[in-house]
């Protein structure tokens, strides 16, 4: 049998602790050259576009891919197909929606947990849509969060989007007005924007101070900014959560960072992966602003998506149907 999890299925099943540990175990296997994880694929047609993201896993005994595509027009959608590595049967079909915007906040907290000062911080927020959600649960569900607050450019949104999450997280939420006003004064930054074709930065350096630990995971295409480049200057240690060279041909910030004549210092930079295996160090100082870049990569995709349908079927969720994808049978060599 194979599992169709819809995106209910997938809120359900989804728990922010144990997707922020699976995915950090995943991580420090990435290091040990264990997982098999290629460069995504790209493809675009007038408007239309492909991502194809592949990965093999065999500590966790599974390998699969995340497929996303958008239209003139539409919005995007998403859908992981996951296997067993032992046997290649095809376990489950999940709707990726959700579970992108969940596996983003967990590795986010996953990074924070090397980045982020130590002890109760304040979370400063710069969005209000799903991302900006997922952040504020997985952060609260993996460290300690005494305050939040929100900006986003819909005073509504921003309001309703403070409402809602005190009474979800039972921490105190602020919504402020400008978004100076949510950064300040706080020890853990999150820009997790779409401020659209624009092409308009979300988040500038002025507002930022020594100590913080910023997570910018918004610009995750060419056509998106997020950052004041001016971050990427300042910033005392610079984590990437995927390849440098792939993100700076796809991340419209690193882009405009390099037309700028940027150029991401090694002594400064790693990667997510490196850092969790102890090829290089976090937070060393209290003062030191840190910046965490992400992209997302098919290894987190893989771990989330094997890890939601592991819970799915503890809570009896999904819906079961005959194995997708039957096997061939190959006739033997004469």
């Amino acid at each position: 049998m194979s599992m169709l999890l819809s995106d209910a299925d997938v809120r359900q099943a989804v728990n922010y602790t144990e997707l922020a540990d699976g995915i950090e175990a995943a991580l420090k296997v990435q290091t040990e050259e264990a997982a098999v994880v290629p460069a995504r694929m790209n493809l675009e047609h007038f408007g239309t576009w492909l991502r194809v993201m592949p990965a093999i896993v065999p500590s966790a005994n599974v390998m699969g891919l995340k497929v996303f595509h958008g239209v003139p027009g539409g919005g995007a959608r998403y859908l992981v197909l996951l296997y067993s590595v032992t046997d290649g049967s095809v376990l489950a079909a999940v709707d990726a929606s959700y579970l992108t915007a969940a596996r983003t906040a967990a590795t986010s907290a996953v990074a924070a947990r090397y980045l982020s000062p130590q002890g109760p911080v304040r979370l400063g927020v710069i969005g209000s849509g799903l991302e900006a959600e997922t952040h504020c649960q997985a952060l609260c569900a993996t460290g300690e969060v005494s305050a939040i607050k929100v900006f986003s450019p819909n005073e509504a949104r921003r309001r309703t989007f403070a409402e809602r999450t005190q009474a979800l997280l039972r921490v105190p939420v602020t919504a402020c007005d400008r978004p100076q006003d949510a950064v300040a004064d706080v020890g853990h930054v999150v820009v997790a924007t779409n401020t659209g074709p624009s092409m308009a930065v979300a988040c500038q350096a002025g507002w930022l101070g020594a100590g913080q630990h910023v997570t910018s995971i918004g610009s995750t295409n060419q056509r998106l900014r997020e950052l004041d480049t001016e971050i990427f200057r300042h910033a005392d240690l610079v984590v990437l959560d995927a390849d440098p060279d792939q993100m700076a041909e796809e991340s419209g910030d690193l882009i405009q960072y390099r037309a700028e004549g940027g150029v991401l210092d090694p002594a400064r930079t790693q990667t997510l992966p490196d850092l969790i295996g102890g090829k290089g160090a976090g937070r060393e100082r209290d003062h030191q602003l840190t910046l965490y870049k992400s992209v997302g990569t098919a290894l987190q995709d893989v771990i989330a998506a094997d890890l939601v349908y592991r819970r799915a079927r503890e809570l009896g969720l999904g819906t079961g149907v005959a194995e997708l994808c039957q096997e061939k049978q190959f006739a033997a060599a004469t």
